[in-house]
């Protein structure tokens, strides 16, 4: 496990766990659980060691990695904090629409 500090008092854990996988004729080592997971974490200490638990020593796990690039592999396609992406980006496009429309009303004034 990894703790983290993300400024202020927030601490988020991080478990750690290795995998290995074969692709092919060729073996890969892989440690990610999940992107997003290196930035945004799990809330508390008991949580990433019941994530870091599903992935006991010896036990047999599907590995997901990407055809193009077989280094890139993730035990869990999901992403923490997309949905603070997709919030961060609505609110973007708020502003930008706003922006357009106060041009549009300004410049027929």
């Amino acid at each position: 496990m990894a703790d983290k500090n993300a400024g202020g008092n927030r601490l988020y854990h991080v478990p750690r766990v290795t995998y290995s996988y074969t692709v092919g004729p060729r073996k890969y080592v892989g440690d990610l659980i999940f992107p997003g997971i290196e930035q945004f974490g799990l809330g508390s200490n008991l949580q990433a060691h019941a994530r870091a638990d599903r992935y006991a020593v010896g036990k047999i796990v599907p590995v997901h990695y990407d055809p193009a690039d077989p280094r890139v592999a993730v035990l869990e396609p999901t992403e923490i904090g997309g949905g603070r992406n997709i919030f961060g980006g609505a609110i973007f496009l708020l502003l930008g629409v706003s922006a357009f429309v106060l041009v549009i009303v300004l410049g027929m004034a």
